[in-house]
């Protein structure tokens, strides 16, 4: 497409080329310069100009905020992305402070970039935290950058705070076994979660994603499968790393769906309701706590 152009004063011309269509702002891009010279000299500026950004060399003078670029690259990803993936980007950008995100995105360079990552590891984030927030800033930046809103990817050689090994103390065996036999005294339904945690090794989603086809009472082991997940105000169940667990030698007491496990349900599913929720028939924990292995 031509460009054109108006004068803006007596030898001062406002020149305008087009870039595109931007599909997710639903509205024209145009880029603007001005000119100063003759009208020959404008128009043969003119002609470079929007040959200029036919080949991608020019942005659009309207700016475009780094906090507007995030929140629409993210928006962008929906689709993409798992809902926890998604959530640890939409957690990890928060940490980008207001007066960084006011910047308009070309303006943005690396020394921007690597002011906040030192702030933040000043303030006590882990080298991998700020690693993920690093992952966010480069795919938003080259997000941009593919839609003509900056020719400068900020992220591109900033130096990334070190990965330092944190030394793991995990508590003692008996001290894990006193915390669930506690839990258990006070609230049986809460010390079943804890105690199939620690005895199994499943995470806290993979527990909570526990139902009672699981068990098998013959072989005397839990399947685990699928772990529960809660994002964008909607849970639900995805894949988890496949693996049976056997619990023989265990003291646990596991219940069927009759019996004990009907007492369970029904105490659970008023628990859920007190929260104004509703609790799947399913959706029950498959193991009470009793004795604890010794």
């Amino acid at each position: 497409m031509a460009g054109s152009m108006r004068q803006r004063g007596k030898t001062s011309w406002e020149l305008i080329a087009y870039i595109g269509f931007d599909a997710e702002a639903r509205k024209r891009r145009y880029a603007r310069k001005t000119f100063r010279g003759s009208r020959r000299e404008a128009e043969r500026e003119l002609a470079r100009f929007v040959a200029e950004v036919a080949d991608g060399g020019r942005m659009p003078t309207a700016p475009v905020s780094l906090g507007e670029v995030l929140t629409r690259w993210l928006a962008s990803r929906r689709s993409h992305l798992a809902a926890a993936t998604l959530d640890r980007y939409r957690v990890a950008i928060t940490h980008v402070s207001e007066e960084l995100k006011r910047i308009p995105v070309d303006r943005l360079r690396a020394h921007h970039v690597e002011d906040l990552y030192a702030d933040l590891v000043e303030r006590g984030m882990s080298g991998s935290s700020v690693r993920k927030l690093h992952w966010a800033m480069r795919q938003s930046l080259a997000w941009a950058q593919k839609r003509g809103l900056t020719g400068v990817v900020a992220t591109q050689g900033v130096e990334l705070p070190p990965l330092r090994a944190k030394k793991i103390e995990p508590p003692s065996s008996n001290a894990v076994r006193s915390v669930v036999e506690h839990i258990l005294e006070s609230d049986p339904d809460w010390g079943t979660v804890f105690a199939v945690i620690a005895w199994t090794g499943c995470r806290r989603g993979e527990a909570a994603g526990l139902q009672w086809r699981d068990l098998d009472l013959d072989i005397g082991s839990v399947l685990i499968s699928r772990s529960a997940n809660s994002s964008g105000g909607r849970d639900k169940l995805v894949e988890s790393l496949r693996r049976s667990i056997p619990f023989e030698g265990l003291a646990w007491a596991p219940i069927e769906q009759g019996g004990d496990g009907v007492e369970v349900s029904l105490r659970v599913d008023r628990q859920v309701r007190a929260l104004g929720e509703e609790l799947a028939d399913e959706a029950v924990p498959v193991l009470v706590g009793a004795p604890l292995p010794g």
